[in-house]
């Protein structure tokens, strides 16, 4: 609790700084700018601040509400063990940019007339897989997260034998029949209800054995899918996770570096650790131990 309060109150002190600091600059470089630009330039880049102000008004923090649900959802999947799967041991191709190193490429960029019309592939410059990175976002949680893997021909089939739109329809109509919401729509009507009710003391009736069996056929209860170890079989990830997760293509920053002169500030193995020192600033993870 006190960790907490120790970083709300450094928070709103280092916001007040900015605010003040940023007034005092404003103060100090406005005869200069004034003086630069003339009175008619300096009108126009005044109505362009006003406008970009009043975007800044109407964004009304969706951005940083967007990051932090956004982190937040990532980090209960890896928790809850969702999404967590490495295709083929995490072997392809991740290309990760830390947001630093975007930001130079973005200013190099508009600094250097030579760039217009062209297009470059901003990255680390490291050759980061896909397992390098969830693990090494894995590492920094505590606990740290069980991590399945699956080979890739094993989502390939699982998809392959996918019931076509016919058959899946009729899968899914059954799902939405068998779903306690359509359940609690049923009880609205009183005749539904008491046939419902009917229906349950008649399955209480029933032996234990021939209600496991009910079910299995009803669908209501499914065995979990085995692997050969006598373990729960990993989950299979969707389309677009299996997409990204196989991808090959090494994305090469040669084209940035020499009309740019790109060169990566931040490496992999620290931007990982800055990742980490903001995720315990934000509470995501608990304090180091002293």
């Amino acid at each position: 609790m006190a960790g907490t309060a120790r970083k709300l109150a450094s928070g709103l002190f280092f916001r007040l700084a900015n605010t003040i600091a940023a007034a005092l600059v404003s103060i100090l470089v406005m005869p200069f700018v004034v003086h630069s630009l003339g009175d008619r330039d300096y009108g126009i880049w005044t109505l362009v601040g006003t406008f970009v102000g009043y975007y800044g008004v109407l964004e009304l923090g969706f951005a940083p509400a967007v990051t932090r649900h956004l982190s937040h959802a990532l980090g209960a999947d890896l928790r809850g063990g969702r999404r967590t799967v490495l295709i083929d041991g995490g072997r392809a191709a991740c290309n990760t940019t830390y947001v630093d190193n975007l930001v130079d490429a973005v200013f190099l960029f508009l600094e250097n007339d030579r760039a217009l019309a062209e297009i470059f592939f901003i990255t680390d410059g490291e050759r980061v897989t896909w397992g390098d990175f969830i693990r090494a976002h894995a590492a920094i949680m505590e606990p740290p997260p069980d991590r399945r893997e699956i080979p890739a021909n094993d989502v390939l089939v699982h998809y392959q034998r996918q019931p076509g739109l016919l058959a899946g329809s009729v899968r899914a109509t059954g799902e939405v029949v068998r779903s306690c919401e359509f359940r609690k729509l049923l009880e609205r009507n009183p005749l539904c209800e008491r046939s419902l009710a009917m229906v349950w003391r008649w399955l209480q009736s029933r032996s234990e054995e021939q209600q496991e069996q009910l079910r299995f056929r009803l669908g209501l209860r499914t065995s979990s899918v085995q692997n050969g170890t006598g373990h729960a079989a990993p989950p299979i990830p969707d389309p677009v996770t299996f997409a990204t997760q196989t991808g090959t293509a090494f994305f090469r920053i040669d084209k940035a570096r020499r009309p740019l002169g790109y060169e990566p500030r931040i490496p992999f193995s620290r931007a990982i650790g800055l990742v980490e020192q903001r995720l315990r600033f934000a509470n995501y993870l608990p304090e180091e131990a002293a």
